[in-house]
């Protein structure tokens, strides 16, 4: 038997989508730096 307390729900959804959020956001920016290499210049033009 599973009693959980709101405070623990959302303790435990934070928990699980920030780990979701950070693996998310990994792998897209790893396709980004493999896939694009030339777009790194182009962001660093405009920042200029």
């Amino acid at each position: 038997m599973i009693a959980m307390t709101w405070v623990e729900l959302l303790l435990t959804g934070l928990f699980f989508g920030s780990v979701a959020f950070s693996i998310g956001f990994c792998i897209s920016n790893y396709e980004k730096i493999d896939v694009d290499k030339d777009d790194l210049g182009l962001i660093k033009r405009a920042a200029k």
